[in-house]
């Protein structure tokens, strides 16, 4: 599974690539409604995270829980990019 997490409104776009999409609101073609830092997902189940524009938007103690919920997803080898503004 690739993940994208805080879709927001471009799920449809990535959904046609291939991913499976998160974001803490319902937008269209989320697949997983909810926070970051709480995946309804299987232990070691993604192959890689992709979190666009959206870590600088959570709170100090969001990201440390985040980090360890994406430790618990990712399988060994997996991919995590991350892209923040400056």
């Amino acid at each position: 599974m690739k993940l994208i997490v805080g879709v927001g409104p471009d799920g449809p776009e990535w959904k046609r690539k291939g991913w499976t999409t998160n974001d803490t609101f319902a937008f269209p073609d989320v697949d997983l409604v909810g926070p970051c830092w709480d995946l309804p997902v299987e232990d070691t189940s993604v192959d890689e995270i992709l979190a666009k524009g959206m870590l600088e938007h959570l709170t100090y103690h969001e990201v440390i829980k985040t980090f360890g919920e994406w430790r618990r997803v990712l399988r060994p080898g997996a991919f995590f990019t991350s892209e923040v503004p400056d």
